[in-house]
């Protein structure tokens, strides 16, 4: 199938036509208000200690919640067996930030730490003719194979997105030479980019990939040519995945690297188990393209050898001793393109830094959506306890969940809930955001069609319900209030 950049390599060609996307935030009204005025009386008018649910919790005494209840219209059944998390701290402040955008020294301390000291390079198209014709012919080779097999025409979407793939190769193989360029490093941003390399060959290749919009989305990129993916599977806190690297040695390996970095405000608030990428002896991923192009992998192609798993880390701002709580998937309100009059904010993506490690250091790297910390709106703020929250999330996950899916019965199941803090849109305020404590309901559904045909959701930090703990209100993750 692929050579071993070609994820990579894809991964830049994305970066290179979002840079066309460099644009200033059209000139519109800001309008969003659920009761702000409401919370900001709490936060202004309780600044004392935390009740006690949220003080610290001897091990042995967990809190749990077990519970079944169904939706208004019964067509959807909630099923509750979850373990609340909660950390030991005594006071939450409320913090004010506002988007940031990476600086020529933080991206040249991120070169230095993540490039272990190797000379670095400026290069946007850090490819040789002969690399690109390599790969169109392995492309062309998965191509054949899917076409072999498409009788029924259920590989056309991967088939389109190899050959799309290719046509951005015979673009840019017009503008590359047989010569890599080997140009001194350049940390000022040129269309929206800047592109760092070491070498393109063997195990030490190494690249960084720095996109910003001029706006509110910044990506900082860093990848090698061990390319994984992220399986289904959550690790939870100390659980190893094989003999040869223990997840204290990956976190140790990966916090070492973030304070080199310059980070010392993030700890890991998820992690997964990560696999190899393609493989031509062991992939038997889904061809149809839906699952592996989204970055997860089928259950069964997670029988594999050690040495092809690695671990996932998914750093978070801490915000005295509370992690911002990290989500991929919610049911929230898409707000791309939305433009009512009512509602117009750009979406911002939350800022957390993934890592995949593997035996031999940090696989891949991304820093997405950097944060400035402008001030504090409350050191102490007081909050609901959680059996407070708990009769909110029930009744508010009858109502949001009636009529889920039309004319299809649904089991809803909430496996794990979390307290944390999530970053909410201040109103009338197009870049500036507070971060309230909160709880989180994760768990992911099952839907069983009149023919009897069952679909399962993700399971990736895919998050139910959203209470902002200070007020009870619910919190759209889509629109951010």
């Amino acid at each position: 199938m692929f050579v071993k950049r070609v994820l990579c390599i894809t991964a830049l060609l994305c970066l290179l036509f979002l840079s066309c996307g460099c644009q200033p935030t059209p000139e519109k009204q800001v309008v969003i208000n659920k009761g702000e005025d409401n919370l900001n009386k709490i936060i202004d008018a309780n600044n004392s200690g935390m009740p006690t649910e949220v003080s610290p919790i001897p091990a042995s005494e967990p809190i749990e919640w077990k519970d079944s209840f169904s939706s208004i219209d019964e067509k959807t059944q909630i099923i509750v067996d979850a373990t609340v998390t909660v950390p030991p701290v005594n006071t939450i402040p409320v913090l004010e930030v506002e988007p940031s955008h990476f600086t020529s020294e933080q991206i040249k301390q991120a070169a230095n730490a993540l490039f272990d000291g190797s000379e670095i390079y400026s290069g946007k198209d850090v490819l040789t003719k002969s690399m690109i014709e390599e790969n169109i012919i392995d492309i062309n080779k998965s191509i054949s194979e899917y076409e072999s097999e498409n009788d029924s025409g259920k590989y056309d979407y991967m088939i389109g997105k190899l050959k799309a793939s290719i046509e951005r190769f015979e673009e840019l193989y017009k503008t590359v030479s047989d010569e890599l360029p080997k140009e001194p490093p350049c940390y000022e941003f040129k269309d929206c980019m800047i592109n760092l390399y070491t070498d393109t060959s063997g195990k030490d290749a190494r690249f960084i990939d720095v996109f910003d919009s001029g706006d509110r989305d910044s990506e900082l990129l860093f990848t090698t040519n061990r390319e994984y993916v992220v399986t289904e599977e959550v690790l939870q806190s100390e659980t190893n995945i094989g003999d040869q690297l223990s997840y204290t040695e990956a976190k140790e390996t990966a916090n070492r690297y973030l304070v080199a970095m310059g980070i010392d405000y993030m700890d890991i608030s998820y992690a997964q188990v990560g696999r190899r990428a393609i493989s031509d002896d062991n992939f038997q991923g889904d061809k149809t393209g839906e699952k592996n192009v989204s970055g997860t992998i089928n259950e069964a192609d997670k029988n594999v050898e050690p040495d092809e798993l690695c671990y996932v880390f998914y750093y978070t701002r801490n915000i005295n001793g509370v992690s911002a709580t990290y989500i991929k998937e919610h049911n929230g309100t898409s707000v791309d393109g939305v433009d009512g009059g009512k509602i117009y904010r750009a979406p911002w993506k939350q800022e957390y830094i993934e890592v995949f490690v593997d035996q031999n250091g940090i696989a891949s790297l991304k820093w997405e959506s950097p944060t400035s910390v402008t001030g504090y709106k409350s050191e102490n703020a007081s909050i609901l306890s959680f059996e407070e929250s708990k009769d909110i999330a029930k009744k508010n996950l009858q109502i949001i969940y009636n009529q889920f899916i039309m004319n299809q019965n649904v089991t809803m199941y909430i496996t794990r809930i979390i307290f944390g803090m999530t970053r909410i849109a201040v109103n009338g305020e197009d870049k500036k955001y507070i971060f309230v404590p909160s709880w989180d309901f994760f768990g992911y559904y099952e839907i069983t069609t009149n023919s009897d045909t069952k679909y399962v959701s993700s399971k990736n930090a895919y998050t139910m319900l959203t209470i902002n703990a200070i007020d009870g209100s619910i919190i759209d993750r889509g629109l951010e209030y």
